[in-house]
């Protein structure tokens, strides 16, 4: 793999194969961890988006990987990606957590990460995963009218509907509170913002709150819903639908909060 990079089309898939037995994590995880020029970050990065068990992928590139290089902390966040789309959320939680205190960070104890959308979003889903597509799509931005305040940008047009942007939470069973805040709807898009919890497993809608019920009309939004037990963890998503052409400006979303909603005391605190 040195000498060769046309080894590696015959290699690593045998490789990541070979990741699946128990007996070969600890030996390629070991070999990983010399950092072997040329061929190893290639092969972390064929190794999480292939091997056919994304668990033991882990298992032998959590030791390995360092967060504080970049290019190594990319592979953490495909590495936290392709555990929650193979439903390993807490795995993947664990991760999240592991290379924010080993990069010297702190893990936000809030219901919400970043709800106010001024941070950088290292590790989606457990941080924002934005969409950004020629139809639909969602970015920070500046505030219009307070340039020292970000929000979140969310549009849909020319008939698109969908997620727009996505984080996955891990409410205990109770009661919350759901809040956000919403700009002005343009007066020339027809579209609507909808901020949704689900239930990963088994999958069930707890909660849809529109942003606009009459037009150009802004905000604080809100409503309650339950987490009951056997809903471990569930998705926050933020949904953009539109017939129409694209607006003159931008529809925006701020302060996304979910607290418990009486005698509780898992606040969400917005972090900046």
């Amino acid at each position: 793999l040195r000498t060769s990079r046309d080894s590696r089309t015959l290699l690593f898939p045998v490789l990541v194969q070979a990741s699946s037995d128990p007996a070969l994590v600890k030996p390629i995880s070991r070999r990983l961890a010399t950092r072997p020029l040329q061929w190893w970050i290639d092969f972390s990065r064929d190794l999480i988006d292939q091997a056919p068990n994304p668990v033991r992928a882990a298992a032998i590139l959590n030791p390995v990987l360092n967060p504080r290089d970049p290019e190594e902390r990319e592979l953490i966040g495909r590495l936290i990606g392709r555990l929650a789309s193979s439903g390993a959320y807490d795995l993947a939680w664990r991760t999240y957590a592991d290379a924010t205190r080993r990069a010297g960070g702190v893990v936000s104890d809030a219901l919400v990460r970043d709800g106010d959308f001024e941070s950088a979003a290292l590790y989606p889903p457990l941080d924002w995963q934005l969409v950004s597509e020629p139809d639909l799509y969602a970015s920070r931005a500046s505030r219009p009218d307070r340039t020292d305040d970000d929000v979140l940008e969310v549009t849909a047009m020319n008939g698109r509907s969908g997620e727009a942007a996505r984080q996955l939470l891990r409410l205990p069973a109770g009661r919350y509170r759901l809040q956000f805040e919403v700009g002005e709807k343009p007066g020339d898009w027809d579209g609507n913002i909808e901020v949704v919890v689900v239930c990963t497993s088994p999958a069930r809608q707890l909660i849809a709150v529109p942003g606009y019920v009459d037009d150009r009309q802004q905000g604080r939004r809100g409503g309650a819903f339950d987490i009951v037990s056997g809903c471990a963890t569930q998705w926050l998503s933020i949904r953009a639908t539109s017939d129409g052409p694209p607006p003159s400006s931008a529809p925006w979303i701020d302060k996304i909060n979910i607290r418990a909603a009486a005698g509780g005391d898992r606040s969400n605190q917005m972090q900046r």
